[in-house]
Order: C-alpha cells, then sequence, then structure tokens
C-alpha cells in the first residue's frame, strides 16, 4: 500500500520548500517514506493560487515523489461558470501534458456535485464531469499519464448507479474523500469501513482513497477530547485500509485553523512540528 501525503498550505509563517522537504524526509521507524502528495485542488478562477501551486507541483516532482497530484475544483458550481471551469481545467492537462512526467496526475475536481448553486443539477454535474474527463484524457496523453476526480461518500453510489446504466467513469481510477468520526457519535468508526467495502464493490481493486482521516474538522472538533484519542482512530483507519487492500491513500493534512489543523490552544497538529524538524509544544493537544 502506498501512503500520501496531502499538502494544501501556504499561508503567513510557512513556506512550501520546507514542508515539501519535509514530508519528503520524513521516514518512519522502519525506514517507510511517504510515496507522493496531493497538492491543493485550487479554485480554478484564482489565477495567482493556480499558478502557485503549479511551481509547487513542479518542486515536489524535482524533490522526487513518486506520485503529484494536483489539478482545479469549482468552488461555487453554476451553469454560467462551468464552460470556464472546463477551460481552465484542459489548460492543466495541457501544462502536465508539456511537463511530460507520468509521476503527475490530473485531478479533475474535488467533491464538485457538492459545488453547485441549484442553477445545474447533480446529474449535470456528473454528465459535464464525464464529458470532461474524455475532453482532459485527449490532451494529456504521454505514456502512463493518469487522471481522476475525487468524490465525496455521497457521489460514490451516484456514479455507480449511472455506470451500471452505461455511462462511462470519468477517471483512469476511482478516489474519494472518506472519514470516520468519534465512536458514540451519530456516525462512529464503523462508517468508515463500510464506506470502504462499498467502494471496493463498486469500483473494483484500483480504488484509492485521496483524503482520510478521523474527522475532516481534524484537531478542532472538541469531541476528540485528547491527542490520544484521535491518533487511536487513526491507527485504526490505518488497519481498516490495510484490511480492504486499499492500493493508495493519502492522509488528510490542510494546515489552516478552518479546516483543522489547529487545536483551540492555536498550536497545529503535533505531527507537523516533527516534519519540520521543531519540538512539540507542551500544549499541543486539545487542552
Amino acid at each position: 500500500m502506498e501512503i500520501l501525503m496531502n499538502y494544501n498550505y501556504d499561508g503567513a509563517g510557512h513556506d512550501a520548500d520546507k514542508d515539501l522537504r519535509a514530508i519528503r524526509k520524513a521516514e518512519s521507524s522502519s525506514g517507510r517514506k511517504f510515496d507522493g502528495v496531493r497538492m491543493l485542488i485550487e479554485q480554478y478562477n484564482y489565477t495567482a493560487g493556480v499558478d502557485r501551486w503549479k511551481t509547487y507541483t513542479q518542486k515536489a516532482l524535482d524533490l522526487g515523489f513518486n506520485k503529484v497530484i494536483f489539478g482545479l475544483t469549482n468552488p461555487t458550481y453554476t451553469a454560467g461558470n462551468q464552460s470556464a471551469f472546463n477551460t481552465a481545467q484542459q489548460g492543466i492537462a495541457s501544462w502536465m501534458q508539456s511537463i511530460n512526467d507520468p509521476r503527475l496526475v490530473l485531478c479533475i475536481g474535488n467533491e464538485e456535485m457538492y459545488h453547485h448553486d441549484g442553477s445545474i443539477s447533480d446529474a449535470s454535474v456528473r454528465a459535464n464531469m464525464r464529458t470532461l474527463y474524455t475532453a482532459c484524457k485527449a490532451i494529456y496523453t504521454i505514456p502512463g499519464s493518469k487522471i481522476t476526480y475525487s468524490m465525496a461518500n455521497g457521489e460514490m453510489f451516484q456514479y455507480k448507479l449511472e455506470h451500471d446504466g452505461g455511462a462511462i467513469w470519468p477517471w483512469d481510477y476511482a478516489s474519494a474523500n472518506l472519514y470516520s468520526y468519534p465512536h458514540g457519535s451519530t456516525t462512529s468508526g464503523t462508517y468508515f469501513s463500510i464506506n470502504l467495502s462499498s467502494a471496493i464493490a463498486w469500483f473494483g481493486s484500483t480504488f484509492v482513497i485521496s483524503e482520510f482521516g478521523p474527522d475532516p474538522n481534524g484537531y478542532s472538533d472538541g469531541a476528540w477530547g485528547e491527542r490520544e484519542i484521535y491518533a487511536d482512530h487513526f491507527y485504526n483507519q490505518l488497519l481498516d485500509i490495510i484490511d480492504h487492500n486499499i492500493p493508495e491513500a493519502a492522509i488528510y493534512n490542510y494546515m489552516d485553523g478552518a479546516f483543522g489543523c489547529k487545536s483551540p490552544n492555536g498550536t497545529y497538529r503535533p505531527h507537523w512540528y516533527l516534519l519540520r524538524g521543531l519540538p512539540i509544544p507542551m500544549d499541543a493537544g486539545m487542552e
């Protein structure tokens, strides 16, 4: 199984080059390293951000990661901006084609069905992802090139039903963002395992996890109480992934307060201090 890290942050006080180098250098006691990175799936209409993350993506390739995933998302998907989103995504496909490195994986969207404003239907968004996949596949043609799409768990069954009805898959391999939640909540740890079993049944043995973690809100969710509880749940997720023979999984690791890498006291998740070679503050827990 390959383990990747989501790298999604370049705000004040942080240096993408240092962070990527730290992820590349990180090594377990058994000598295991991260196999790749999934970069921020940037908003298609944020030109400065797209350019910046293209630079970071090239840095990740230069550092020698085996796989680097990048692409765009439509943050407020409408009937009116769908064409512009498609054009921008095809531009990324052309850029990747020019780099000519099959370690680059194009992600043509991230949970897009949940981004629209109602001016377009869920089914139309899914239909467009199939159209977009076909267009990008005709552009990104170097030997070994791959295209994926990151589903939310709620999208998986819809794509499966449409495929059963004759629709093509909008990807070379399926991926999804899957999470579990604290035991005792309305959706306990069993939720994660059930989703894994469903994904394998629907998409086959090439299905991978594009984001995973105990909770999409991470340390910011007071339900975890202590970092040890979070770590134990994370460990059990890894066992679930191994038990289901998932070939690849990317640890969810947004490094900003809104997505939960900060605890309420303002410190970051402990592993980020370790990756950067910094001492962990005494109060880097949930308290």
